[in-house]
């Protein structure tokens, strides 16, 4: 095994827009990133997509709120992303496919200071393994059995629980 460091700097550039809407109760925040980063190879000299680096992200985000609680809505896109291996020994696509995550929070007030909460995260179930296998089909050169990470794993999740303030 052999550490080679890269030819060139890694060069990231990119911008972020952010608006919010509120009218009264009701409160909507959304938000676009884009990122290009590159490198260069250090086998074969070429500048190309970092791995793992979506160009496109995005959020949009609701919430109602009164005096009975709040009730919140979350959605978040992650765009293609680049998946070659150093190795060239990953068997599975080169790039990613793009996800949408959805998510919801119900809190009610009980009292002033005391609140339940329900949270929902990852309500499409978005797992790597529903687009691709983790395990490679032969364990790689730098000894991996597994490719990289670029989507969730955990899948679904719901959670709840009793919000005090002292």
């Amino acid at each position: 095994m052999e550490f080679v460091n890269a030819q060139g700097p890694t060069r990231t550039a990119g911008g972020e827009l952010l608006a919010t809407y509120s009218a009264g109760r009701l409160s909507v925040t959304g938000g676009h990133v884009f990122t290009c980063s590159s490198e260069v190879d250090p086998q074969t000299d070429v500048r190309g997509q970092v791995d793992l680096v979506p160009r496109h992200t995005g959020t949009l985000t609701g919430t109602w709120e009164d005096a009975w609680g709040k009730v919140g809505l979350e959605a978040f896109y992650t765009g293609r992303q680049s998946l070659s291996d150093p190795t060239d020994e990953n068997p599975y696509p080169k790039v990613s496919s793009p996800y949408v995550v959805f998510g919801a929070l119900v809190e009610w007030n009980l009292t002033q200071r005391v609140s339940l909460f329900l949270n929902a995260e990852n309500l499409t179930d978005v797992r790597q393994t529903r687009f691709n296998p983790l395990l490679r089909s032969q364990q790689a050169v730098d000894g991996r059995w597994t490719v990289g990470v670029w989507a969730p794993l955990d899948g679904r999740l719901i959670n709840g629980g009793l919000k005090a303030q002292f």
